[in-house]
């Protein structure tokens, strides 16, 4: 999803040129006709399929009101050394 956010956000920018815009909103079209096949697809698992849902419904949202799309702030590090960083003594 995030990528499909990335997408939607660039297509709204003023800052990205028509050309592009259009190669954008054609794969935006795409992942949109490919989520609705997948969501209708009872066979697909229940949490593949809400995410399909989900990215139809941010679609839509968008093509309501393109210009209020914002990327959500990123959320910020929490206190402590990275994961994966221990110190080890030999």
């Amino acid at each position: 999803m995030a990528t499909l956010k990335n997408l939607l956000s660039a297509l709204a920018s003023n800052k990205t040129a028509d050309h592009v815009k259009g190669k954008i909103a054609f794969a935006v079209e795409e992942i949109k006709a490919y989520s609705q096949k997948q969501a209708a697809d009872t066979l697909i698992p229940n949490f593949e399929r809400a995410n399909h849902l989900q990215m139809i419904k941010m679609i839509a949202q968008f093509e309501q009101n393109p210009t209020e799309f914002k990327l959500p702030e990123p959320l910020a590090m929490p206190d402590g050394p990275p994961i994966g960083e221990d110190v080890f003594d030999f």
